[in-house]
């Protein structure tokens, strides 16, 4: 499906999104091949992909963008800037963002994925082979030191990191770290100051 010019949706992406699938009479679970948007899209929401393929030639802008699933590929040509995180799950799918990424948070879980984030934005590796250069590899248990327990879910019977409790912190504007108050947090943070709070 292509859609022209820019376009601008008010809402998660998702709900737009069964509009769509009511209107073209697609059935929820079928496969929905290529969504192409030929400039940008601007969602006042999250979009959330697990189903299908998307590409936006121009910029993309959202409060939260995922990508997860059986083999989607999903490409921006120009800039993504996201409000709270961007957080890519699977080994099965690829994200190509040609521009820059402008977020506080990229959460990153065994995926491939190319994205130029820049210097101010805190990256999160799990169970990536491909971790060198992130400010916290998960999977080597370091992150838990950092994070409130109550944005840490229990799995047999230890706390671990959950990167949607972690999502719902920053989207109700607190501190998911133990050193920073929720007074004293904001998105637009100085890296280097954050991970010294933080440490």
């Amino acid at each position: 499906m292509i859609f022209e010019d820019d376009v601008v949706i008010d809402g998660n992406f998702d709900n737009w999104f069964q509009k769509i699938r009511e209107k073209e009479n697609i059935e929820d679970g079928e496969y929905l091949a290529f969504l192409l948007f030929t400039k940008d899209l601007t969602v006042n929401g999250d979009i959330e992909i697990y189903d299908f393929h998307i590409a936006v030639l121009g910029n993309l802008t959202c409060d939260y963008f995922y990508a997860s699933g059986e083999g989607p590929f999903n490409l921006v040509v120009g800039d993504a800037i996201v409000k709270y995180a961007v957080s890519f799950e699977g080994n099965d799918s690829y994200t190509d963002i040609l521009g820059k990424t402008i977020v506080p948070f990229f959460y990153n879980c065994d995926c491939a994925v190319t994205a130029d984030t820049g210097k101010n934005t805190v990256s999160l590796s799990e169970f990536n082979p491909y971790s060198d250069g992130y400010d916290f590899v998960i999977s080597d248990g370091d992150i838990e030191k950092f994070i409130k327990p109550k944005y840490l879910k229990e799995y047999k019977n230890e706390l671990c990191f959950n990167f949607n409790l972690f999502l719902k912190a920053l989207k109700q504007g607190k501190s998911p770290f133990i050193n920073i108050s929720d007074e004293d947090f904001t998105l637009k943070f100085d890296k280097k100051e954050l991970l010294k709070k933080i440490s």
